[in-house]
């Protein structure tokens, strides 16, 4: 599972085994002891994070006959059942688990947070309760589960719309191509759970998967060489501009898709409502790197690559 970061790192794993000391076990003098135990490792800045993720290894598990719609939406659906329903208590629990890095929180931190008004007790009472009930909704009793100080979401990362966008986005950054770009921008289906956006625990996930966007969006309008790519390409590019319009390398690599595709009017548009936008919101005029690129604009046609 992909892991909060502005590059979206990959998760590394590895496997433990574990000697209980006691004399009559078998396992421990027998083989290698009891496990095994894995333990997913990423990096966060200059550090390096671990979390045990349990006795299976991500990707091991059982068949499941679902999906998982975060992306612009949240829908879970089940083969046989269609779109499931739940409580808004157990929707809550889910949404967190999505949200969380390897799919895993304290659960005093879950119970706290999703039962404030109850003591630590019925608080987590009420959070095995959510557990059971999501259980039985996805139909399946290893995805969700409590083990030790820990609440556990270990589902199929090809049943997530989200995690299969960025493995996506993160595989053609890094291998960029026009074509596998814009597969990756395509497998984008919008907002990261959109109706929970004032829910905290959702807002570093959203950020995440929005800056990969960004990025494959800028990284296409790099790529685009005829005349349907930069079509294309400045599409995608209007569409993250009107959430943000004061992102001033956004504005550059539309005005330069436009200038390239002989599109001046619409070049110089775009910077006089980035101009706007910079004075509306932070009281500042474009870069210089802006400003001479509007002149390049007004000067007449250009040909070459464009870039952010």
């Amino acid at each position: 599972m992909i892991q909060p970061s502005a590059h979206a790192p990959r998760v590394s794993y590895r496997q433990s085994y574990r000697r209980c000391g006691k004399a009559s076990c078998r396992t421990c003098r027998d083989g290698r002891g009891h496990g095994p135990y894995w333990y997913a490792s990423w990096r966060e800045g200059s550090r390096v994070r671990t979390s045990y993720v349990g006795k299976t290894l991500p990707g091991d598990q059982p068949r499941w006959e679902g999906s998982i719609v975060t992306l612009g939406r949240f829908e879970v659906s089940i083969a046989g059942r269609g779109p499931i329903r739940c409580t808004p208590r157990t929707r809550d629990l889910f949404t967190m688990l999505l949200s969380a890095p390897t799919g895993r929180l304290p659960r005093e931190e879950v119970a706290g947070t999703l039962w404030p008004e109850f003591d630590p007790l019925r608080a987590h009472q009420n959070l095995r309760t959510a557990v059971s009930s999501l259980r039985r909704l996805l139909a399946h009793s290893q995805w969700v589960r409590i083990e030790g100080p820990s609440v556990r979401l270990d589902m199929p990362s090809v049943r997530r719309d989200d995690v299969v966008f960025a493995e996506a986005a993160v595989a053609a950054l890094e291998r960029p191509s026009f074509d596998v770009v814009a597969r990756a921008i395509g497998a984008y289906g919008g907002e990261f759970l959109p109706d929970d956006r004032y829910s905290d625990w959702t807002i570093y996930r959203r950020q995440e998967l929005a800056t990969l966007r960004r990025r494959l969006v800028l990284e296409a309008a790099r790529l685009a060489q005829s005349k349907t790519e930069m079509e294309s390409a400045a599409g995608w590019v209007r569409n993250v501009l009107a959430g943000d319009p004061a992102d001033e390398p956004l504005a550059r690599a539309a005005m330069r898709l436009y200038h390239r595709s002989g599109r001046r009017t619409e070049a110089l548009r775009v910077y006089a409502r980035l101009e706007r936008a910079l004075a509306d919101e932070l009281e500042v005029e474009p870069e210089p790197e802006t400003q001479n690129l509007r002149a390049e604009v007004v000067k007449g046609p250009s040909s070459g690559e464009v870039s952010a």
